[in-house]
């Protein structure tokens, strides 16, 4: 299968070669190392959005005046999201805490493994985390291609930390107002 337009769209603007067109560089080993380093960001563009066999080829013709490019890229087949795991470290929360947080966690398996959910999960899972009143929570993340079976496989680490809970709410002093007023 080709490029549909959103791809090719991405892979446009994350072409180094396409944006510095205008700009060539003034040796050929520039020239060189601005393909090779094209390659990797059409790949992780690629990656970016599921396809995590793709082909990317750059093919330059020195002999043409102006110097031709010609890039070429197979996305192959769109990985899936499959398991989501969530671990704990050192130990888990409460229970209503981590059913929210697993809630956060979970990838939609089945659909397009794109880099994005993956970050936005654990954007979420952090969220959720320091919500509950753990404002020292870090989430890690690890994410296993199984090129066999076209998934990827995610795994959160949550690190919640010490809780931070508040005490009884108490007031001192005159303030000339109502303490009911104040502590509702």
């Amino acid at each position: 299968a080709g490029l549909d337009g959103e791809t090719a769209d991405l892979l446009r603007r994350a072409s180094n070669l396409t944006a510095l067109a205008d700009q060539p560089p003034e040796t050929a080993a520039g020239l060189d190392r601005r393909v090779a380093a094209d390659k990797a960001r059409l790949d992780s563009a690629l990656r970016s959005q599921g396809y995590y066999a793709a082909a990317v080829s750059i093919s330059v013709d020195i002999a043409a005046k102006p110097i031709a490019l010609r890039v070429s890229a197979v996305p192959g087949s769109r990985y899936k999201f499959g398991a989501t795991r969530l671990e704990w470290a050192p130990t888990p929360v409460e229970s209503d805490v981590a059913a929210l947080a697993a809630k956060a966690a979970k990838l939609p398996e089945g659909e397009p493994a794109l880099a994005t959910k993956v970050l936005a999960a654990q954007e979420e899972l952090l969220a959720a985390l320091r919500a509950a009143g753990y404002p020292f929570a870090a989430v890690d993340r690890q994410a296993v291609v199984d090129h066999d079976r076209k998934i990827m496989e995610t795994r959160f680490v949550a690190r919640p930390g010490p809780a931070a809970r508040f005490g009884p709410t108490t007031l001192a002093g005159d303030s000339g107002v109502a303490d009911g007023l104040i502590l509702g």
